[in-house]
């Protein structure tokens, strides 16, 4: 339920009217806050992207990673035991050289 001031887009998209304060700082709604479990600790992430802001949390930021990641790794393999073979192949080479 949308409360004063805020707009529902088809039920995915919460807007509210903000605005910068002196210091370049803007409000984030308790109800967002409550609802993303933010809290004065939390680290964001803005960023500018065709012309608009986007925030996200570093947390989630790292399982947006995670998932991009996991369609690169086979079932079954250690991705650090092929980074360690790697390094070692390369130290090798080096070596040789």
């Amino acid at each position: 339920m949308s409360g004063p001031g805020e707009i529902s887009y088809n039920g995915h998209m919460d807007t509210v009217l903000a605005k910068i304060d002196s210091s370049g700082r803007i409000l984030i709604p308790a109800r967002f806050r409550k609802e993303l479990e933010l809290t004065p600790e939390t680290t964001i992430i803005i960023a500018k992207e065709n012309g608009e802001l986007r925030m996200w949390t570093r947390d989630r930021a790292v399982r947006r990673l995670q998932e991009l990641a996991r369609k690169y790794i086979t079932p079954g393999v250690s991705v650090v035991d092929e980074l360690i073979a790697d390094r070692r192949r390369e130290a090798e080479e080096e070596f040789r050289d």
